[in-house]
């Protein structure tokens, strides 16, 4: 996974390739932050008496994104990390749906045909990919973050084409991961954050999280923490999960043209949306279409109790809930018949 997580943060002087792991600038990293110390400290000594003095807010963030301490990473590298476990997701229009721009608009029909009320959200996988993690959480739509705090289940609607098999795009596997992890961390705090993990593909970044965290501007980390002002008292967790299946359209912006305008515009307002039965957007087990059959949980899954994901299952659409350990990507591998691959 060394390839996908560059641990140290771009824009570091001599670092900002991002081919310098594990190579010849890893010493010079290290020497950069071990005189860091010094030189605040030889910056503090010369300021002047009526220097800007950090308020409280900037305070508590610098020391939610403080460096681990060595006792900690040596008791992280011997404890096995064990994420909470996942709950079973809601009735579809229990939940807040967001189409991901631009693959996710390939699910406007689907959206449309169950009724669902949508926003429009923009996750790049493009700045997963080149580690670009301020840009996404900026680009962050607002009634994402509120809802989030608020304690509802928000899915990500998005099509990937990189993955022949099942079409999770990296927007989701990657880019909700460290948006799940860095809002946990600034919203709940450190333990929270270890409690969470941050696990794309089998792989533990939380340290590589941390470190890119810890070189976002202050406005950006105040936009992120003014959230938890309004975290509901009940909200324990981040209900953020993505939606996703295998597209042929990438880049055919004109198909994607064609999508969009046929269900929205200026003649087609959100009113003419059609509730359909609740029970086809999967109101309970009992309830459900007959041939929904709600199916045992494999690796990284929850019990499906309310048929969601049976539903889903039957439109060609997967649930991706959240990153998995080594053990569980492992199996879940071997589930989707992967292991050789």
């Amino acid at each position: 996974m060394r390839h996908l997580l560059h641990p140290f943060p771009q824009g570091t002087g001599a670092l900002k390739s991002s081919k310098c792991w594990p190579g010849l600038h890893k010493a010079q990293y290290f020497r950069l932050h071990a005189q860091q110390p010094k030189a605040l400290h030889e910056q503090q000594s010369s300021s002047p008496p009526h220097a800007h003095q950090p308020s409280s807010e900037d305070a508590l963030i610098d020391s939610l994104l403080e460096p681990p301490s060595i006792d900690y990473l040596k008791q992280r590298n011997k404890s096995k990390l064990q994420p909470p476990a996942i709950k079973p997701l809601p009735p579809l229009d229990n939940c807040k749906h967001f189409v991901n721009l631009t693959n996710g608009l390939e699910a406007l029909p689907l959206l449309h045909e169950l009724g669902l009320h949508y926003n429009y959200v923009r996750i790049q996988s493009t700045a997963c990919e080149q580690q670009k993690w301020e840009s996404l959480i900026v680009d962050l739509d607002t009634n994402m973050l509120m809802s989030l705090a608020l304690g509802q289940c928000c899915l990500v609607w998005d099509y990937g084409s990189r993955h022949h098999k099942t079409g999770n795009p990296r927007a989701l596997w990657l880019g909700l991961e460290f948006i799940r992890y860095a809002l946990t961390k600034l919203w709940f705090g450190k333990e929270a954050a270890a409690r969470c993990g941050a696990l794309p593909r089998g792989y533990n970044a939380a340290l590589q999280f941390d470190e890119y965290l810890r070189y976002f501007s202050k406005p950006t980390l105040r936009r992120m923490r003014y959230f938890s002002k309004w975290v509901h008292p009940h909200t324990t967790e981040l209900r953020l999960h993505g939606v996703y299946s295998l597209t042929t359209h990438d880049d055919d912006s004109e198909f994607y043209h064609s999508v969009l305008y046929n269900h929205e515009g200026p003649n087609t307002p959100n009113t003419s949306i059609q509730r359909p039965p609740s029970s086809s957007l999967a109101a309970g087990p009992l309830n459900g279409p007959e041939s929904l059959e709600i199916q045992e949980p494999i690796a990284g899954k929850p019990k499906d109790v309310h048929g969601t994901d049976a539903l889903l299952a039957s439109k060609g659409l997967s649930v991706h809930y959240r990153g998995l350990t080594f053990h569980e990507f492992v199996q879940q591998q071997r589930d989707l018949g992967l292991s050789n691959e």
